[in-house]
């Protein structure tokens, strides 16, 4: 799970040329959903963790933060965790596409 992490913050750094406040923060809010999901949800090891085995129903378990709005400002406008989690991270032996984590859904479901 650390490559992913590590991947996506990478992208951020070199593709999206965001700022270093910007990575950051958004290693904290994937290092504090990776904790959660390792600790809370799974309980597993780090090492376990598989992408692939986090769906919705892990997103939306995740505890919203009493200062939802504050922390969304704090990453540029991104979705707060208990939304959807989505990153893309290009792969360049598939001609740059990426690919995302769990898909933003119907919010108001």
């Amino acid at each position: 799970m650390q490559n992913e992490i590590g991947d996506f913050l990478d992208y951020l750094t070199y593709e999206r040329n965001v700022s270093v406040n910007t990575v950051h923060a958004y290693r904290f809010d994937l290092e504090t959903f990776v904790a959660f999901l390792c600790n809370d949800y799974f309980i597993i090891g780090r090492d376990q963790l598989d992408l692939k085995r986090v769906d919705h129903l892990a997103v939306r378990s995740y505890p919203r933060a009493p200062d939802a709005p504050e922390a969304r400002a704090r990453v540029g406008g991104a979705p707060a965790f208990g939304d959807a989690v989505v990153f893309q991270v290009p792969d360049a032996r598939r001609g740059g596409r990426g690919e995302s984590g769990p898909q933003r859904g119907n919010a108001e479901a």
